[in-house]
């Protein structure tokens, strides 16, 4: 590596530290990058990956979380290599602390190989170290970078791959160099991101068949005779990865998509109006050309539903004038955008593209460069195309969501690849001679302007959540080393996998945050109310069955937890112990016996009935009581007293909480519950004869047993008004499972 290189590295490496880690100073312990929850996640994986091989284990099969049964981390995001690479530091200081060095050092590490890659192509050292600048410091890298995604920020060996490639193709590096060299940057981004080297493998094929069609005969032959070393790189990769791709591959693939497209798609204003991660947010947002206030970061706090799941996940959006719904579908604009503006170029950008096609459309390299730019941002925008809130038609990327594997792939962050395509762009549109110096100066200037980082600490970082229960040791006091223990707030809400992590795998843990969860978990209702922070018939009875058959003896709550939890947890321990920012809440295995020996699914079909049978009754008093029909919903039924107080959160007909109330054609009311066939089949049954209609899984109307994937999704049956109001208490179904009365 020669000194140019060096001091490109440092200065991206000052540039990184500068925008985002000088809040961190003195407090590398204490505050960290990331807004989000998912930031445990990968404390956590620091920390599990060199425990597993120290301590001899199945470093893919975890069962510290989710315990008995335990968790395929094949494909959980993470990130073994950097955990392994970081090992030391982790040990030495705590997985805060190596979390915060790992992602001060990826916008550096990205920007450092863009800029090997860009002065390979231009030969011009100030060209190529903004082009660097376009890649490690894209709104893409700022948006994962304050969510706290390490996995999606460690794309450095994307240019080191497109660049090793370009050197064989011009004989600069022999075949033996060429096959060890890429091998090993496959395995290495590999164990950084399986995503990332999946759709590089997508991407980088449709650019090297882009430049087989723009290229003449000799360049032709060239590209062919790269086929065999390619194939005998990858296959090297391959063999390497043979144990992670055994268990990625066995029977654990995902049912459906893990991610829902219509919500992780780039919106068409997203390519031009700055997110709340840039500094020009603050002046040039889309709100602000019509008076309204600056976008706000992505996971304020609020929830939209998930159309992947029942759960919820972050929404933010301010209301806009009515005539601007001219461009919208509905209030918040904002809603559907992609993690905040990933796909943000701004117009700086976007004219230095505009210029560079006009000079270089017809050369193969120019016809390269901007068809794999197009093919990228289009596929960007996911299976339809959204245009602010209003949806419009069908994208090319709608094909690729049947396909297996692939149809995970989350569309809105191909732009990562985009912004690799616009950084060799800009390094060689910079490095033209035959462009006017000023010109270029200035709109280079312009475009580092346009996508700065915001300077705002609170964008970027927020404090370590860590109860001094667990930093201070306490918890050796009072928890036994291996206890299966619950701790709250539930998965993804809160940082519980930093709590276990920080203990050094002290304790197990009942749930747990990894992304996917074991379907023996998820069938669960107790889970499932902690995931939605809902309550749920019988919640007490439901929580000790769920710890009789795990051997949970011990309930951590964060004090916060209390208001939510704490009347159910009282049920378990009425004396808890309040310590170091918890509460512990315990009970004696022996109490928990008579509550053994039922099953999820018994215990799903009981809470199901009894939630069904609530819907039933709200609506039938609902009616009789002569209100607008037009305005039943699950909260508004609540709201009146019709159904218990907690078991929605939100407005919606269909709520995050896995319940359906609401208003149907023909002044009918449709009711639903979600759930597994196998254990709505005796609700089906019951009502079946009384229904004007059935649909499982909703919408698709259901005449015989259901095909293809019938795990938790929603039933919905259609009722006439008359059919309600002459309902009894006996038409109700009886509980299939008896378990003992609490």
């Amino acid at each position: 590596m020669d000194w140019r290189a060096l001091l490109a590295l440092g200065l991206y490496g000052l540039l990184s530290f500068a925008l985002f880690g000088r809040t961190l100073i003195g407090n590398f312990d204490r505050l960290h990058l990331g807004r989000t929850t998912d930031t445990s996640l990968f404390m956590w994986a620091l920390v599990w990956w060199p425990y597993a091989l120290k301590q001899g284990l199945n470093p893919f099969i975890c069962k510290l979380v989710w315990p008995p049964v335990g968790f395929d981390l094949a494909w959980f995001t993470g990130v073994p290599l950097a955990s392994l690479l970081l090992a030391p530091l982790t040990n030495a200081y705590g997985p805060a602390v190596s979390y915060n060095v790992l992602c001060l050092s990826t916008p550096a590490l990205a920007a450092w190989s863009a800029f090997l890659l860009c002065r390979y192509f231009c030969r011009n050292i100030a060209a190529a170290l903004v082009g660097g600048y376009v890649f490690g410091f894209s709104p893409y890298v700022l948006g994962r970078l304050s969510a706290g995604h390490p996995v999606l920020l460690l794309v450095f060996p994307l240019p080191l791959i497109a660049l090793t490639v370009a050197s064989r193709l011009r004989k600069n590096i022999t075949c033996a160099r060429f096959v060890f060299g890429l091998a090993s940057l496959i395995v290495a981004q590999f164990l950084f991101s399986t995503e990332v080297v999946a759709t590089a493998a997508i991407f980088g094929g449709t650019t090297l068949g882009l430049s087989w069609i723009f290229s003449n005969d000799p360049e032709r032959r060239k590209l062919s005779k790269l086929v065999a070393p390619l194939a005998t790189a990858a296959a090297a990769g391959a063999l390497i990865l043979m144990p992670y791709l055994y268990y990625l591959l066995r029977d654990s693939l995902p049912h459906g998509a893990i991610r829902a497209h219509s919500v992780n798609s780039a919106n068409l204003l997203d390519f031009v109006f700055p997110p709340g991660t840039v500094a020009t947010a603050r002046f040039a947002t889309f709100d602000t050309f019509f008076s309204f206030g600056p976008r706000p970061l992505a996971g304020c706090g609020k929830t939209r539903p998930d159309t992947a799941s029942t759960k919820s996940r972050p929404q933010c959006g301010h209301d806009t004038a009515p005539w601007i719904n001219v461009f919208t579908s509905q209030k918040g604009f904002f809603r559907n955008l992609l993690g905040g503006g990933d796909a943000y170029f701004g117009i700086p950008l976007l004219a230095v593209i505009a210029l560079y096609a006009r000079a270089e459309r017809r050369t193969p390299v120019g016809r390269t460069l901007l068809a794999t730019l197009g093919i990228v941002c289009t596929l960007a925008l996911g299976p339809r195309l959204h245009i602010g809130n209003a949806t419009a038609f069908g994208m090319p990327w709608k094909l690729f969501t049947h396909l297996p594997l692939i149809k995970n792939a989350l569309p809105g962050r191909f732009v990562n690849y985009a912004f690799l395509v616009a950084a060799v762009i800009v390094a060689l549109w910079l490095a033209d001679e035959r462009v006017s110096l000023r010109l270029r100066v200035g709109l280079a200037i312009l475009l580092i302007a346009a996508g700065f980082p915001s300077l705002d600490p609170q964008v970027w970082t927020r404090p370590v959540d860590l109860p001094a229960f667990f930093s201070s040791g306490t918890y050796r006091r009072y928890l036994r080393p291996g206890e299966v223990v619950i701790a709250l707030p539930y998965g993804s809400i809160g940082n519980t996998m930093l709590w276990q992590a920080a203990t050094g795998m002290y304790f197990r843990m009942a749930v747990g945050y990894t992304g996917l969860h074991p379907r023996d978990f998820d069938e669960w209702p107790i889970i499932n109310a902690f995931a939605n922070t809902t309550m749920i018939p019988e919640a007490s009875l439901q929580l000790k069955v769920f710890m009789a058959a795990h051997d949970v003896t011990a309930i951590v709550a964060d004090d916060s937890q209390i208001a939510q939890w704490g009347g159910l947890l009282t049920t378990i321990d009425p004396s808890p112990l309040h310590t170091g920012g918890i509460t512990l809440y315990r009970i004696a295995a022996t109490d928990l016996a008579r509550y053994g020996g039922l099953t999820a699914a018994a215990m799903a079909r009981r809470d199901e009935e009894a939630r069904f049978t609530a819907l039933v009754a709200a609506a039938r008093n609902y009616l009789i009581a002569g209100r607008p029909l037009a305005a039943l919903s699950p909260m508004e039924a609540q709201r009146l007293g019709l159904l218990p107080p907690g078991s929605v959160d939100d407005p919606d007909v269909r709520t995050n909480a896995g319940l359906y109330l609401g208003p149907w054609q023909n002044q009918q009311i449709a009711i639903g519950v979600v759930g597994s066939y196998a254990t709505l089949q005796p609700l089906i049954d019951q009502y079946r004869s009384r229904a004007k209609a059935v649909f499982f899984p909703f919408p698709k109307d259901l005449k015989d047993a259901p095909r293809g994937d019938t795990f938790l999704r929603l039933l919905v049956m259609v009722f006439d008004r008359s059919t309600l109001i002459d309902s009894t208490p006996r038409d109700q179904p009886a509980a299939a499972a008896r378990p003992p009365s609490d």
